[in-house]
């Protein structure tokens, strides 16, 4: 796809004043102009939000209020705290909120530019390097569904090359995104129904689900009634729970023989 100059002019007028306001330094040579930024450090995703943008944000903050304890909209008691405190948009002396999250995960920046590719179904060429290879190779793949599971995230999607639609990569292997010409191959996959049986990312279809018994300890236990490990265990009112432990049975994929009675550390 070609851009003309009609786009670059009105691409350069957002960057210097209409939205970023990024300091564009422009030098002549002859006929030819180049285009720069004065300061060779600056860049636009470290730009300070302007005034507008504060406000929009305040704006769409104060709309999801409506919203607090309704059900399935839990998340949004959440979302506003972390938003206003991550934007500085609340006066705090110091910090009061600490986020579970991993400064140096390597795979953060890939998430955008995956999200727009599923929003938009677009077909993807990943240079990708797992941790047997030696060197990076070439997937190409078309992205469905984003997880994050143990501060990683992965994304899933139609492996090309072996047919496989259920694939995943890890974010922070990969090396590069770039898209392609190839026709979306789109899925028809529920991936809340998907991963329901499953604790984490790993999935084999067509395997057997089974009902896993897990016992706690009387200290442990006030842990895991204030937090379900898994959708699929009863109740609180109808967990087995006496001065000797608590039991709580689940029904999930099991990729180990043997399972036996065990503790779960609260570390």
């Amino acid at each position: 796809m070609k851009i003309g100059k009609t786009q670059i002019y009105e691409d350069l007028k957002d960057l210097e004043y209409r939205v970023y306001n990024a300091p564009i330094a422009k030098k002549k040579d002859g006929k030819t102009v180049y285009y720069s930024y004065e300061d060779p450090n600056y860049s636009i995703q470290n730009a300070p939000l302007s005034e507008t943008e504060i406000n929009q944000i305040k704006s769409t903050l104060q709309l999801f209020t409506r919203f607090q304890g309704l059900p399935n909209f839990e998340f949004i008691d959440e979302i506003i705290p972390t938003i206003e405190t991550k934007l500085g948009l609340v006066s705090i002396e110091k910090e009061i909120m600490a986020f579970e999250n991993n400064l140096d995960y390597e795979g953060s920046k890939y998430i955008t530019p995956l999200f727009n590719a599923i929003v938009n179904k677009r077909a993807l060429s990943i240079e990708y390097q797992d941790f047997k290879s030696a060197i990076p190779y070439s997937v190409s793949f078309h992205p469905y569904f984003l997880k994050q599971f143990n501060n990683r995230w992965f994304v899933f999607g139609y492996n090309s090359y072996n047919k496989a639609e259920n694939w995943n990569l890890a974010l922070d292997r990969i090396k590069n995104i770039e898209e392609t010409k190839s026709k979306y191959i789109d899925s028809d996959v529920d991936w809340a129904e998907y991963f329901y049986d499953v604790i984490g990312v790993t999935k084999k279809v067509g395997e057997e689900i089974q009902e896993v018994k897990l016992w706690f300890s009387p200290s442990q236990a006030p842990y895991i009634l204030t937090k379900p490990i898994h959708p699929s265990q009863p109740p609180i009112h109808k967990l087995k729970n006496t001065e000797d432990g608590l039991e709580v049975t689940i029904k999930v994929e099991v990729f180990i023989t043997n399972l036996r009675k065990f503790t779960v550390s609260n570390e």
